[in-house]
């Protein structure tokens, strides 16, 4: 085969909080076993904290300003992929390969538009999961084939896109390579969707912005249930792909949208919203051996290195930059700086932000006095038990020093110590901005519902 499968596996809301990215309460084996075959990247970030733009940037390589997909695509929210842009689903199925959508998606109103020649919506029986796990519990000798002899069977929207991908990989004649867009809903809020039970066997893990408190323990443990229910079904699919005898010659990708559904976390442009995994598979073309890489990458980068792999011309549109080179062992200039940014997710709060080994810089565009925080956290108790502490704490500028401040709570912004630094990375920020054509430094940004709203208004006043 002259091109490799491609597997590309995304979940809500996971950030780093992995056991191979050192959170030893959580119990990841299957994620665990990418990274001990394949390669793990320390230093990826996403281009936003909220899911359809982080998502948007991840298959078009564009930051959200430029693909158009600057909050939420769905409900009133209404942003949506500008006309003119192209999904990887498009690129990889004009060159040949077999496009196919496993569970959501959540950058457009249109998926059809998106170039996937089959979308998965509907859920079939168990009878061909339960076929895949009673072979599995037949065959000894490998762990992975060992652990899925213990799957269940809750009803979960994870278990209902397994159940699509054992019937698609049934039927398929592989004449042609696939690419499989494998999207779980799960680890995201309520963290027992689905019947998934809390997981603390091994303790809880808090990440020190956030309280050692009953809350929080309680929601961290329902957390960590459902990424072992994620890790689950990964391990699903490497056995599914085994069995087909295809896991080998494709290349396996995991990721997330951004950083963890808690306070100061998703919805933030601190690190621990923006903080992202990735592990890569791909033993037939040398993606193996367990490497760890520490380099800063941006998820915009992984679509250009994803075609690098393939041999396919990117597009001059294409704003990632490939480490493609640097996987290969080769000639490699690692980024210096990473960019993130925030428009819109449920209410308006224009933020910007450049990233380097020791410091970030933060530029909010409007006066809220306190991060917003999506809906989904805000319903629940450790919100409410942190929300005093989360008043008051923006200024138009934020400046930390990652070295001596992990969690980004001490702003020294206005010492005279880090003047120079303050100068230079607001400088960066300034000049990406308007490489990219931010529209941020020209007007504030109106929502779709905004615009909807004037064309309801001129409707009204042509009656």
């Amino acid at each position: 085969m002259e091109k490799p499968n491609i597997v590309l596996i995304t979940c809500h809301d996971l950030g780093r909080h992995i056991n191979t990215y050192g959170v030893s309460t959580v119990s990841t084996p299957f994620m665990n076993k990418i990274a001990r075959d394949g390669l793990k990247f320390n230093n990826i970030f996403c281009t936003s904290p909220g899911c359809s733009p982080s998502r948007a940037s991840l298959a078009t390589g564009r930051y959200p300003h430029n693909n158009g997909v600057m909050g939420l695509a769905h409900a009133d929210f209404g942003w949506d992929l500008k006309k003119d842009e192209e999904h990887i689903a498009t690129i990889l199925g004009n060159v040949g390969y077999e496009t196919i959508l496993f569970g959501l998606q959540h950058i457009t109103y249109t998926p059809e538009r998106l170039g996937f020649k089959k979308i998965y919506n509907d859920p079939p029986s168990y009878e061909s999961l339960k076929k895949v796990v009673s072979e599995a519990t037949k065959k000894t000798g490998e762990a992975l084939k060992k652990e899925v002899s213990l799957w269940k069977e809750p009803p979960s929207e994870a278990d209902n896109v397994i159940r699509n991908i054992t019937d698609f990989l049934e039927r398929y004649d592989y004449k042609k390579p696939f690419y499989f867009e494998i999207n779980f809903f799960e680890p995201h809020r309520p963290f027992n969707y689905g019947g998934v039970k809390p997981f603390d066997r091994d303790g809880i893990f808090i990440p020190g912005y956030l309280p050692d408190i009953k809350e929080c323990r309680e929601e961290l443990s329902a957390f960590q249930g459902a990424i072992q229910k994620v890790d689950d079904s990964v391990g699903r699919i490497q056995y599914l792909l085994e069995n087909a005898g295809v896991l080998d010659e494709t290349l396996l990708i995991f990721t997330t949208d951004h950083g963890i559904a808690f306070p100061r976390a998703k919805g933030t442009l601190y690190d621990p919203g923006i903080e992202i995994v990735l592990l890569m598979r791909w033993p037939f073309g040398g993606l193996t051996g367990g490497k760890t890489y520490d380099h800063f990458i941006s998820n915009i980068d992984i679509l250009p290195t994803i075609l690098d792999i393939i041999r396919i011309e990117k597009n001059n549109k294409i704003q990632g930059k490939s480490f493609h080179h640097l996987i290969r062992g080769e000639n490699y200039k690692p980024r210096k700086y990473v960019f993130a940014e925030k428009t819109n997710h449920c209410l308006y709060d224009p933020i910007r932000c450049v990233r380097t080994e020791d410091h970030k810089l933060i530029l909010n565009f409007e006066n809220n006095a306190e991060p917003e925080v999506p809906n989904d956290i805000t319903d629940a108790e450790t919100y409410k038990a942190m929300v005093n502490s989360l008043r008051n704490t923006r200024q138009r500028l934020e400046l930390y020093d990652l070295k001596k401040d992990r969690w980004e709570k001490n702003n020294v912004v206005s010492d005279q110590e880090y003047s120079q630094i303050k100068t230079k990375l607001l400088k960066k920020l300034i000049s990406c901005m308007e490489k990219t054509k931010d529209h941020l430094l020209q007007a504030p940004v109106p929502s779709p519902h905004y615009m909807k709203t004037l064309e309801f208004i001129q409707t009204i006043k042509n009656i």
